[in-house]
């Protein structure tokens, strides 16, 4: 009979370390082989990238003739554009302070504007209450004009001698009342005397109430035939009959105011235009208000 004998402990335990370590390179072998392709794939990209980062930092140290001319030629443009901003940084300054000495010139010229303007409303002001004096003197010379002529009278159309003393206007001055009818004495008369182109008569006499007597009984006269108005042959004067006008004397402007109030007159179909102590009347018909001119703005109160 055999017998079989237990090894003892400490061999039992060096063999059972050995077969745990074949396991384990078993285990670890097999785990190797199966997978071979994975870890291939991660080296093969791993160098790859590598070979890359090195071709990359190498392409970044090297430099080749163009790149330093493509850079000098950036470094010129930038150079040249500075010189361009430096130019106008420079003329915006020089406008700038253009600008303002134009805004200080505006500025005094505003001012010495609003001074002028203020200078030449008070001129004006001025000059309307000089215009307004003015007219006021013009209006008393004329009124004072007018009343030294209250008793002139105009006599036109006259024929005039070669040689005329006064003596003989005096006469013709009293034959002309003597066909109207009316007496008149060298008494009456202050002076006579021709003047003026025409070399019409200008009679003044003593007093207005004989001036508007010998006015009035002309304008009767002339008003009683129509064909044998007041004319040459009244005074007995040589040649073809010329009709005699004898009105009272005006000033220049009222001269001027009867014209004007004439062809009004005759425009617009006024019946009556005459003069009275000076001043110029118009009447549109019998009966109708008479309009005082004594000066152009009254002829706006014209009914047209």
């Amino acid at each position: 009979m055999s017998l079989q004998h237990s090894p003892p402990q400490s061999r039992r335990q060096s063999i059972e370390s050995q077969n745990s370590t074949t396991s384990t390179n078993a285990t670890t072998s097999d785990a190797t082989h199966s997978r071979p392709a994975t870890a291939d794939v991660n080296t093969n990209v791993t160098q790859r990238n590598n070979s890359r980062n090195k071709r990359q930092r190498r392409g970044s140290l090297d430099k080749t003739p163009d790149c330093d001319e493509h850079n000098s030629s950036i470094m010129d443009l930038i150079s040249a554009q500075n010189d361009k901003l430096e130019t106008i940084m420079r003329t915006m300054k020089e406008m700038q302070g253009q600008m303002n000495e134009v805004k200080s010139s505006a500025d005094f010229m505003s001012a010495k504007y609003e001074e002028l303007l203020s200078k030449c409303e008070f001129l004006e002001e001025e000059r309307r209450a000089d215009k307004k004096y003015i007219q006021q003197l013009e209006n008393k010379l004329e009124n004072v004009d007018r009343v030294g002529r209250l008793a002139c009278i105009e006599i036109k159309n006259v024929p005039a001698k070669n040689t005329e003393t006064k003596d003989e206007l005096c006469s013709t001055v009293q034959n002309i009342c003597s066909a109207v009818n009316i007496r008149i004495q060298k008494e009456d008369i202050k002076n006579v005397y021709r003047y003026g182109i025409k070399k019409q008569i200008n009679l003044e006499l003593t007093s207005v109430l004989k001036k508007e007597e010998i006015i009035t009984a002309i304008k009767k006269f002339n008003r009683t035939d129509n064909t044998k108005k007041l004319n040459t042959s009244h005074i007995n004067l040589e040649g073809p009959p010329q009709p005699i006008y004898v009105t009272e004397q005006l000033t220049f402007r009222n001269k001027k105011l009867y014209a004007t109030a004439r062809d009004l007159a005759k425009t617009h179909k006024y019946r009556y235009c005459w003069t009275s102590q000076g001043t110029v009347f118009l009447r549109k018909m019998e009966g109708s208000p008479a309009i005082r001119i004594n000066e152009d703005s009254d002829f706006d109160r014209m009914e047209i």
